[in-house]
């Protein structure tokens, strides 16, 4: 049973901060294959040059190629000019001219690039000819992957190249393109290619947004979090405390040895809320970040010995043994000594706490 699939969102519907980031993606393909032709088209020179041939409108294609390079780097830094300003304003008007531009300059790429084969003309070898024509497509394949960021870049590209080559077979092959022309009609499947990876740029950039807001409101929920737990255990330190004295205080007044039991339990449960509150408070300085690490090397002997010695009394009142085993002497570790105690204590009084019999060792 298959499951239903969530519809694409149109280009439309996308915010201006994905459509600007899809354009830039779009852009940055045809300038690169813009730079990139004239020097692919070395191999193919210097195959003609060798036998000795060189018509004119390989050198008129060589200037065009050029020129359009330089029209190109000139476009893509006019658009790293006005690109800040789409991103910070989100200009709609701005945006649709770049909307045009860009896919305008496309066109003329793959027009003069698919019209490659038909200056080298019916003269040249039949196999340069191929050669030349097969490259070209080739070139107009990939781009369905590199260009379809934004489609109507590609479908400019791919349409005056495919109308290029359409119109020019018949001349560059007058032998053989009543064979050649229904299998070139049959790369009309790149732009179906295209409009597939559009979807999955669209896709992509999409969920990114999506990942980008609910990181977002996370943040947020954990920032609210961390000051809800830093006031209420901050609030409650105060009168936690003097809970803590008063049971003090009682305990040592008692005279009635059945009542022993009772206020032990009861000292034990204040100090078991004094230590969620300061464990609550660190929590939530850690994870705001108002808790750095300095670290520096640390020895553990002391600092177990010190463990040790402080839930020791902890350990007698509910029946368990505390035992210590020191690690060789002069063994450090390099950490935060502040962290790594509450760390520790941490632990050692979550193990006394659960610990129904028998006892701990650290």
């Amino acid at each position: 049973m298959s499951t239903p699939t969530e519809p694409v969102p149109s280009w439309s519907a996308l915010p201006p901060d994905a459509r600007l980031q899809l354009l830039d993606t779009a852009f940055l393909r045809v300038r690169n294959g813009c730079l990139i032709m004239p020097v692919l088209g070395l191999p193919g020179s210097a195959w003609l040059g060798a036998l000795g041939l060189w018509p004119q409108s390989i050198t008129l294609w060589w200037v065009a190629a050029l020129c359009l390079a330089g029209v190109a780097w000139y476009v893509w830094r006019l658009w790293q000019r006005d690109r800040p300003r789409l991103a910070h304003t989100g200009d709609a008007a701005l945006l649709a001219i770049w909307l045009r531009r860009v896919p305008a300059l496309a066109a003329v790429y793959g027009a003069l690039l698919m019209s490659v084969a038909a200056c080298a003309g019916p003269g040249a070898p039949f196999e340069m000819r191929m050669a030349f024509l097969s490259g070209a497509m080739m070139v107009l394949a990939a781009n369905a992957t590199h260009q379809s960021a934004v489609l109507a870049v590609y479908q400019g590209f791919f349409l005056s190249g495919f109308a290029v080559t359409l119109l020019s077979v018949p001349y560059v092959f007058p032998e053989h393109w009543l064979y050649l022309l229904p299998m070139y009609l049959l790369f009309a499947v790149f732009f179906r290619n295209a409009r597939i990876s559009h979807q999955f740029f669209v896709r992509n950039v999409e969920l990114s947004e999506r990942f980008r807001a609910a990181k977002s409101e996370a943040e947020q929920a954990l920032s609210v979090k961390n000051q809800f737990l830093a006031t209420a255990s901050h609030d409650l330190r105060q009168p936690v405390h003097a809970v803590g004295l008063l049971a003090e205080s009682v305990a040592l007044r008692n005279r009635d040895a059945a009542l022993a039991g009772t206020l032990q339990d009861l000292r034990q449960g204040v100090q078991s809320l004094q230590w969620m509150c300061n464990a609550l408070l660190d929590l939530s300085r850690i994870e705001a970040g108002a808790v750095q690490a300095r670290l520096q090397p640390v020895a553990l002997a002391p600092l177990l010995h010190e463990v040790a010695t402080l839930l020791g009394e902890s350990a007698r009142a509910r029946g368990l043994a505390l035992r210590l085993r020191l690690p060789p002497v002069g063994t450090r570790v390099q950490a935060d000594p502040m962290l790594l105690r509450q760390c520790v204590v941490n632990l050692v009084h979550n193990a006394l706490r659960y610990t129904q019999h028998g006892g701990v060792l650290l």
